[in-house]
């Protein structure tokens, strides 16, 4: 299994946190912005994008611009980690999708865009 598919795992993981929990998290803070339907269909969109981006990155493995999708969509997932931590401490309680947030998404994004710099570190010294 090339390791590229954590990434979809791990977000598919983490939406479904988030979708678990969101309408009571929305209820409880007064967060009226978006219903759960609304995000549901959001949280889905992401997981596809994630399933294309990852395809795409393993099917043209010397395609520049699918490694740079893939590595700019891992960031995002990166930065959306950060999110969750700041929504905890902001809210001072448990903001959905952060258990999976720092123990799936943290690990693999950071694994992934480490990984990724190495391989084509390389690549770059003729060492492919």
């Amino acid at each position: 299994m090339n390791a590229k598919w954590l990434l979809p795992l791990a977000v598919t993981l983490h939406n479904v946190e988030e979708a678990i929990w969101l309408p009571g998290f929305r209820a409880r803070h007064g967060w009226t912005s978006i219903t759960p339907s609304q995000f549901r269909l959001a949280a889905l969109a992401s997981v596809l994008v994630a399933l294309a981006v990852t395809y795409a990155a393993t099917q043209n493995k010397r395609s520049p611009i699918a490694s740079l999708i893939f590595h700019a969509f891992c960031w995002i997932m990166l930065v959306n980690v950060l999110w969750h931590v700041g929504a905890s401490f902001y809210f001072r309680a448990y903001a959905p999708g952060s258990i999976t947030a720092v123990a799936l998404v943290l690990p693999i994004t950071l694994y992934l865009i480490f990984w990724i710099r190495i391989r084509d570190g390389k690549k770059r010294a003729g060492f492919d």
